[in-house]
């Protein structure tokens, strides 16, 4: 399980920074909005390495630290750009980050289960909420 995480960090990463090139947008909050969307658009197409990326009941997540946190660190970058613009700059850039991660995860986690919480809501909406 090891490396089928590994090898779904990295695509992961891939999505997100080809999600970041290819925004049309210097808005810095919309690029938090584009990351949020890619997050949920690799989640449903890849549910195999979704729900085994962070599955800490299955191996010991400190094998794929590097690549889990490479993976973070693009929003968490994204973050920091944003709050340079003046965008939720009293609180901490890694918290901010990591609760934007946590809600998009569960959405996304939410979703991947088949959850009926999630069936009839907007992805929008939910990125609006937290972004």
């Amino acid at each position: 399980f090891v490396e089928i995480a590994r090898q779904g960090h990295r695509e992961f990463a891939d999505r997100l920074r080809e999600a970041q090139d290819q925004a049309n947008s210097t808005d810095p909050i919309g690029i938090i909005k584009i990351l949020g969307r890619a997050y949920l658009a690799f989640a449903s197409e890849n549910p195999g390495y979704f729900l085994i990326m962070f599955r800490s009941d299955l191996f010991d997540t400190a094998h794929v630290s590097t690549e889990a946190q490479a993976t973070f660190d693009i929003l968490h970058d994204a973050v920091v750009v944003a709050q340079r613009s003046g965008w939720r700059a009293a609180i901490d850039s890694h918290t901010l980050a990591t609760f934007l991660w946590a809600v998009i995860h569960g959405y996304a986690h939410l979703e991947a289960e088949g959850s009926p919480l999630v069936a009839a809501q907007d992805r929008e909406a939910i990125l609006g909420l937290a972004f």
